[in-house]
């Protein structure tokens, strides 16, 4: 789940929370992320392109992980419909640090990623699968879905 807040001057900050339960009484999966992007107005590009950054907490199990990644987000820029809903594709290729910590160890990483979302959008309600690729290290592709609100 995530809410966010679209201020006219073409900042927007989000925050957002997913928890998976797998075993009775335990959480083994936590995530927060807070973070916003700001619109670049002006530019000679047919898209939208924001510069955004965040900061990502995940636990899982006995792993923690905190993310930090900042990057050039490209779009359509279209406005919100009340009568339909429209999508929204978006790409972002991004730098993100990581550090990891299980029971005394760490590894801190940097790494190139490049997060993609096809968000369906009706005023202020989306809703759409991401993709994140990681080519670097161990390539890995991390897929869920993002619903929210934004106010």
């Amino acid at each position: 789940m995530e809410i966010g807040r679209r201020f006219p001057i073409g900042l927007d900050v989000f925050a957002g929370l997913e928890v998976a339960r797998f075993d009775p009484g335990d959480f083994d999966l936590a995530s927060v992320r807070a973070g916003g992007s700001y619109l670049l107005k002006g530019l000679p590009l047919p898209i939208a392109t924001c510069l955004a950054a965040s900061v990502e907490r995940e636990r899982i199990g006995d792993l923690r992980v905190l993310s930090i990644p900042v990057g050039v987000v490209f779009s359509r820029d279209l406005a919100p419909s009340e009568e339909r809903w429209i999508l929204v594709p978006q790409i972002e290729p991004r730098i993100t640090f990581r550090h990891a910590s299980v029971r005394g160890f760490t590894r801190d990483q940097p790494a190139f990623t490049v997060l993609g979302s096809a968000l369906f959008r009706r005023v202020d309600l989306f809703a759409g699968p991401v993709a994140e690729w990681v080519p670097s290290g161990h390539p890995e592709w991390v897929l869920h879905a993002r619903f929210g609100v934004a106010f």
